[in-house]
């Protein structure tokens, strides 16, 4: 494009967006947004100074999920719920095509389901220890150690150790 002299039209030329790939009518004159086609996009991602790349949050994951892909819109399952939730599938919180759309309650499911195949899964989603751990806490317990330190050791509370050294948590252990 050629400006008349005198025209405050500025110089301008097709270019792709570095951060939302958009296409946009680059301006020459302005080098701060050089590859941008907004301010906003020009400190978007890796641009922003509080970017943390792969050493972001588990909530800052799945909010660049939803920025990208939008609000999960229905269940994968074909379930129909008020609320649906981007679940994520194998683990790889920095792929935002590694998730689906799921309703809360197929989300909890598919996760207590992915969680208990797993190699040393815990018995439950909840569960603060492995089945192993809480063995080994019984065995440590009845070779005279306290059940204050073991708890401590392990991370739980001693009242919890003592529910399962009792049997009201973990019933299904072989004591």
């Amino acid at each position: 494009m050629s400006v008349m002299p005198g025209c405050d039209m500025r110089k301008t030329h097709r270019s792709v967006c570095l951060s939302c790939e958009k296409d946009y009518d680059r301006r020459d004159d302005a080098p701060e947004w050089e590859g941008y086609c907004s301010r906003a996009c020009s400190k978007a991602r890796e641009a922003h100074p509080a970017w943390k790349g792969t050493d972001a949050g588990y909530i800052a994951k799945h909010m660049r999920v939803h920025r990208s892909r939008g609000s999960a819109a229905g269940c994968v399952w074909g379930c129909t719920a008020a609320r649906y939730e981007w679940a994520n599938l194998t683990d790889d919180y920095d792929d935002i095509w590694d998730y689906a759309s799921m309703c809360k309650l197929c989300h909890e499911r598919y996760d207590q389901a992915r969680a208990s195949m797993e190699p040393g899964a815990k018995h439950h989603a909840n569960a603060k220890i492995t089945e192993e751990q809480a063995l080994l806490a019984i065995k440590r317990v009845a070779a005279g150690e306290t059940q204050v330190a073991v708890a401590l050791d392990i991370g739980i509370a001693q009242s919890t150790l003592s529910q399962i050294i009792r049997g009201a948590k973990w019933k299904h252990l072989q004591r």
